[in-house]
């Protein structure tokens, strides 16, 4: 390594040491005190050996060596292990957003099925996301593919049936289509084919990691998702528009925090969009 790429260690190995753990290196005052020299965190020369390179001490753990001067935190050391790009923990709190606001129009109004399975799913694709974040695992694009095709199968249903169990026995609301209600469910079909398209990206993403990988840019497939992603946003808002225009009054009228919560998506939508592109 180049002199640029050594941090010296401005004080003893053994300050930094941790109950339980050996010392990385004894300091002893009969011998002339010369400068310690640590490999710096430039990744992957630590990973493979199990340690880092210590003059005169040999391999030593990381965690027992001070960086740059300053003994280590194991909370930093914790977020820096990660695998994963940044922008999947950014989606990943995306993902938690949407949930909670599910939850809060769970816990609003009355509970109906469809919201249920959408704050579930929401759950289960930030969870990808972090586990990918943290792993670099491929197999989550799979994951959240599986998860956006569940979501475009119960938007369908939703659809056609209304806010209904989709278990057999249940019937369908089809007089959704035919009343005031016919702008909802024509969203909502949109929906489904938005999740649809993104489930389906994930998947090619996974089938071709390496599709138009430059190295300025990632794969193709995340310029494609993010205006998929960026297609929720007139979803959302038109959604929270119409729903005290055209159910205010009405045997269909919702909660106040409905629109709300309609709202406040578009904003997470433009967040996860950014993180995209």
């Amino acid at each position: 390594l180049k002199d640029h790429e050594l941090a010296p260690l401005s004080r003893p190995a053994r300050q930094c040491a941790r109950p339980g753990v050996a010392q990385p290196c004894a300091m002893s005052p009969a011998v002339p005190a010369t400068p310690v020299m640590a490999f710096a965190d430039i990744g992957g020369q630590d990973d493979a050996a199990g340690g880092v390179a210590v003059a005169g001490c040999g391999r030593v753990e990381s965690s027992q060596l001070p960086l740059l001067g300053r003994c280590p935190d194991h909370g930093s050391r914790w977020f820096r292990k990660h695998r994963g790009h940044n922008q999947l923990g950014v989606r990943c709190c995306c993902g938690l957003a949407m949930a909670v606001l599910s939850l809060m129009v769970l816990l609003d109004g009355e509970p109906f099925p469809q919201m249920a399975m959408t704050m579930i799913c929401q759950l289960a694709s930030a969870a990808t996301l972090f586990r990918q974040w943290r792993s670099g695992s491929p197999w989550m694009f799979f994951a959240r593919g599986s998860v956006c095709f569940l979501r475009s199968a119960m938007l369908v249903h939703w659809s056609a049936c209304g806010r209904r169990w989709p278990w057999p026995g249940q019937g369908c609301d089809l007089q959704g289509w035919v009343d005031v209600r016919l702008p909802f469910r024509v969203l909502i079909v949109l929906a489904a084919l938005r999740q649809f398209l993104n489930g389906t990206s994930l998947v090619l993403q996974f089938s071709f990691p390496k599709r138009g990988v430059t190295g300025m840019r990632g794969n193709e497939q995340l310029w494609y998702r993010s205006w998929i992603q960026l297609s929720g946003f007139p979803i959302q808002f038109l959604r929270g528009l119409l729903k005290p225009l055209l159910l205010e009054d009405t045997a269909f009228e919702r909660p106040s925090l409905e629109p709300v919560a309609n709202f406040a998506r578009c904003l997470v939508i433009l967040i996860a969009t950014w993180s995209l592109q």
